[in-house]
């Protein structure tokens, strides 16, 4: 019987019977020892003892499958990912069957590393050996959203909730997607469910802000970011959406003080820089706007939302042929990506540019 992630396979421990009929020799001995303390002292989170312990069961016994899963259990949660993610491939090579849980884990190590198109194959992989793993439809549908493939994320969440209704997580990657669609009253209610079953998610908080936003409930989205703050100082998003807030309420020091304060917590977030930019826009201050959004750009090519922005302030800065460019560029990005509400947004704006007087 093979165990999630965060536990490793207990051994089968009955050294001293099999001692006492002579039946294990004395390496064989060691490394039954050594497995049932890689064990322990995982269970006691001592990580680097464990992944001492398991190295010494492979020492003895090569071919030992459980102890490479263990191993990369116990690396992953010692923070050596890459390690943890070769001991996962040796598991595999050694199990003839691939069991869906060793896939798993490789699939959360190569996320944690940011290897997110591998970890989503490995999702995959996982999900075709065993369908009914709520598990990994919400961990694909959370990176797949992350790679704005709106469609595909609101499916594998809808997946992962039909199979465990009570999922937090695939919930909060749901209300964020339909979001994105444009669904405003959808989005809140999985949201606020999501809240309900984990009420210290941040990013519940943060996405049910969002939702209220759009819902033109500034002082209720206002709430929801500064509980996301309070639950997690560091989520750079939730300031930035904050900053936005208080920028379209006309806040500007405020908003700007916020927007900066995101960039410093993750300057390789493009939604940092893109919040940044918008504030600064409002403010218009296009130079440095047009650098904030030209940033977010570079990080994230594929940011629809960026290249829409973009496209305004250069627009404003009489720079329109480059500003139509990212609006075009916006437009496809957010129709292929299935975000109905900016296309609309795009598209509108394209059709006053194109009516406006020469």
């Amino acid at each position: 019987m093979r165990y999630s992630s965060n536990r490793p396979i207990p051994g089968v421990f009955i050294l001293l019977a099999l001692a006492l009929a002579g039946l294990l020799q004395a390496p064989r001995l060691i490394s039954s020892y050594q497995f049932q303390q890689g064990l322990t002292s995982y269970d006691e989170g001592d990580y680097q003892e464990s992944v001492l312990a398991f190295r010494q069961v492979i020492k003895h016994d090569s071919d030992n499958a459980d102890a490479y899963y263990n191993l990369g259990l116990a690396l992953s949660q010692a923070g050596d990912l890459d390690q943890a993610i070769a001991a996962y491939q040796k598991s595999l090579e050694l199990t003839p069957k691939n069991p869906e849980d060793i896939h798993f884990s490789l699939g959360n190590a190569l996320q944690n590393r940011g290897r997110h198109d591998e970890a989503i194959a490995v999702y995959q992989e996982t999900i075709e050996l065993n369908p009914r793993s709520a598990d990994a439809h919400t961990n694909l549908a959370g990176l797949l959203y992350q790679r704005d493939d709106v469609n595909g994320a609101i499916t594998a969440a809808r997946k992962a909730i039909e199979l465990k209704p009570n999922n937090a997580e695939a919930l909060v990657t749901l209300g964020a997607a339909l979001l994105d669609q444009g669904h405003l009253e959808q989005a809140s209610t999985k949201l606020k469910r999501a809240i309900e079953l984990k009420p210290n998610e941040a990013m519940a908080h943060n996405n049910l802000g969002a939702a209220l936003s759009q819902q033109k409930q500034a002082d209720k989205a206002i709430a929801q970011y500064q509980k996301a703050i309070e639950l997690d100082p560091k989520l750079a998003i939730a300031h930035s959406n904050l900053g936005l807030v208080l920028s379209r309420q006309g806040k500007q020091t405020e908003a700007l003080t916020k927007a900066e304060q995101a960039v410093k917590l993750d300057a390789k977030s493009p939604k940092s820089h893109y919040a940044l930019g918008a504030v600064l826009l409002a403010q218009n201050k296009l130079p440095r706007a047009i650098s904030a959004l030209k940033r977010a750009v570079a990080l994230s090519y594929h940011d629809a939302e960026a290249h829409f922005l973009l496209g305004v302030a250069l627009y404003e800065d009489r720079q329109e042929p480059k500003g139509i460019e990212h609006l075009k560029q916006a437009k496809e990005l957010s129709k292929a990506q299935g975000k109905v509400s900016l296309t609309k947004q795009v598209e509108q704006v394209l059709r006053d540019i194109e009516g406006a007087p020469l």
